[in-house]
């Protein structure tokens, strides 16, 4: 099996660490796709060079505490696993659920500082949970970013007034990673295009 990326330079990332140009030092970096394991990233920038980042995960089991949490509601196991590990590699730990029925209940004992809601769930309506999660004593201080496949305008108007962010897929990995981080109080607010 030919190896994926083969050609193009590897460079070593630690979670947490932004991503730059290792010819160029820019850290306008645009991801452009991953390997199956998720573990390495072709990365493009501005300046045209591709390279691949690996991921090292360093960090001990301590300090994995003090990470801040995210949760991913969403019913596609692909969609998941890639935000999770877009989100672990900016620093997080990450809570997915695939059902309403499984955000509810993981909402209520990880405690996350963050959810993201796909809208359309197999057991439920993702407007409902994210309602329920405004309403409850316990969630209501937790930002909510709405990433869906929705496209219906009442249905995303609903969204936007009931969710701090609300982006339409494709979402791509860096402008996930932007939201989330924003929404979270880590990171500066996404630019608007």
């Amino acid at each position: 099996m030919p190896e994926p990326f083969g050609r193009a330079p590897s460079h070593l990332l630690r979670t947490g660490d932004t991503p730059a140009c290792p010819r160029c030092g820019s850290a306008s970096v645009t991801f452009v796709a991953f390997f199956e394991d998720l573990s390495r990233f072709l990365m493009r920038c501005i300046c045209g060079h591709s390279f691949v980042l690996m991921m090292a995960d360093e960090t001990p089991a301590a300090s994995r505490e003090d990470r801040v949490r995210a949760m991913i509601v969403d019913p596609h196991e692909d969609t998941r696993e890639l935000y999770k590990e877009v989100l672990m590699f900016g620093g997080f730990d990450v809570v997915a659920a695939a059902t309403a029925r499984e955000a509810l209940q993981s909402a209520f004992m990880s405690r996350p500082s963050v959810i993201s809601i796909e809208l359309r769930l197999p057991d439920g309506d993702g407007l409902e949970l994210c309602r329920h999660f405004k309403k409850s004593k316990e969630t209501s201080a937790i930002p909510i970013f709405v990433v869906t496949g929705e496209t219906r305008s009442e249905r995303l108007a609903k969204a936007r007034r009931m969710a701090d962010a609300v982006v339409v897929k494709p979402c791509s990995p860096a402008s996930y990673l932007t939201h989330v981080l924003h929404l979270s109080g880590l990171h500066a607010a996404p630019r608007r295009r």
